[in-house]
């Protein structure tokens, strides 16, 4: 019932654990089947965790507001206009929960990218045992390390996302 990131990275050589560990996460093997199906028969997984889950350092992408669909939806509810800019601007400026070991996991992939070149990352809510249950098949998106920072490490969850430098392996 927590929230659990996957990281792959083929460098068998890597001081991922270390660099987890430095940044006060905690990296260990992830030997789920179902997960290993999904990354690179070469890479080496990891959980990454903070006080045994990763609940405090992953945010899913923040969901797109829809103006116009906000707007609809409190005008069918008699709001006046005014009351209705502000709750549309509330709506666009409401920030996800906080999440205390973020910083410490997007400093931690800036450091391993720069070292391997790329590294793959997932996230899922898992409702049992991480390493044994079943998993869907997740989508695939690759994202430059530049954009992963701009995004403040956010990603989408159940898809396994390829973070590397862009300019050597676009």
């Amino acid at each position: 019932m927590c929230e659990f990131v996957a990281v792959g990275i083929s460098n068998q050589r890597s001081t991922a654990p270390a660099i987890f560990q430095r940044s006060g996460l905690s990296a260990w093997p992830a030997r789920n089947p179902f997960l290993r199906s999904f990354f690179h028969a070469t890479d080496t997984i990891f959980w990454v965790t903070s006080g045994g889950c990763s609940c405090d350092l992953y945010v899913e992408e923040p969901p797109s507001v829809d103006d116009r669909d906000l707007r609809a939806k409190y005008q069918r509810k008699g709001w006046s206009l005014a009351k209705t800019e502000r709750a549309v601007e509330a709506k666009r400026k409401r920030s996800p929960l906080p999440r205390p070991k973020l910083d410490a996991f997007r400093m931690a992939v800036d450091a391993l990218v720069r070292e391997v070149g790329e590294m793959r990352l997932h996230a899922h809510f898992y409702s049992g045992s991480q390493q044994e249950e079943a998993i869907p098949e997740p989508r695939a998106r690759t994202m430059t390390l530049a954009e992963f920072l701009a995004r403040q490490g956010t990603f989408p969850r159940d898809t396994l996302v390829a973070v590397n430098l862009g300019d050597r392996h676009s």
